[in-house]
């Protein structure tokens, strides 16, 4: 992906303030032609729920409309597989596979953050903040906070890239102190997927658990 900047799209100066609104407009445009794309990702998690950060790594790959595939390879080897209807969870550990019938809205959600399709807009109030430390380098922060809070979630971060506009990582944050990051790298756009990425095949071996 190229990281210079384009004539239509020109990049935030560090010292720049721009709006949310113009933030997530050029977001919007970075993704316009987008059909899939594949990046390494780094997620860490602290906070109360966690005795020590728990630090997770692997690959995501996306694909309009709302496949995704997330390879958990550290510390543990997971999958999380959807076709945008279904929702397979695979511990290779464990040797099992969750099911669930139904996406959760969260995930739905996280697809469209990444991807750029969210109407960010519609169910959060955005503002544009500083963090020191922030979790990303070279990136604008948007703090984005429920207008209509489940008691879940705190408030989120959406880190858009100076330079090329994309989703380069996302921080959530809890009512009771956690804290997931969880930062791309090395994306690459893709042409196509095959269906059989995002959903997954009985094994031998495996037992099935129905999450609904």
């Amino acid at each position: 992906m190229a990281l210079g900047c384009a004539v239509a799209a020109p990049c935030f100066a560090a010292d720049a303030d721009p709006t949310p609104d113009a933030v997530l407009d050029r977001m919007h445009a970075a993704y316009k032609d987008l059909k899939a794309l594949r990046a390494n990702f780094e997620q860490t998690s602290t906070g109360m729920s966690f005795m020590e950060p728990l630090k997770q790594s692997g690959t995501i790959t996306l694909e309009s409309p709302g496949r995704m595939r997330w390879e958990f390879l550290t510390p543990r080897k997971q999958q999380y597989l959807s076709d945008g209807v279904t929702l397979w969870m695979v511990d290779e550990g464990d040797r099992t596979c969750t099911v669930f019938r139904t996406v959760d809205g969260m995930l739905q959600q996280f697809y469209g953050f990444l991807t750029g399709t969210a109407d960010i807009r519609k169910d959060f109030r955005v503002e544009v903040v500083a963090e020191t430390p922030a979790p990303v380098a070279d990136a604008l922060a948007l703090k984005l906070t429920p207008l209509q809070s489940d008691g879940s979630i705190d408030s989120l971060r959406v880190y858009v890239h100076r330079t090329t506009h994309r989703v380069v990582g996302i921080s959530m944050l809890t009512p009771f102190g956690d804290r997931t990051d969880t930062v791309l790298s090395q994306m690459t756009e893709l042409a196509d997927v095959p269906d059989v990425d995002f959903t997954w095949v009985p094994r031998d071996g495996f037992r099935v658990i129905n999450g609904d």
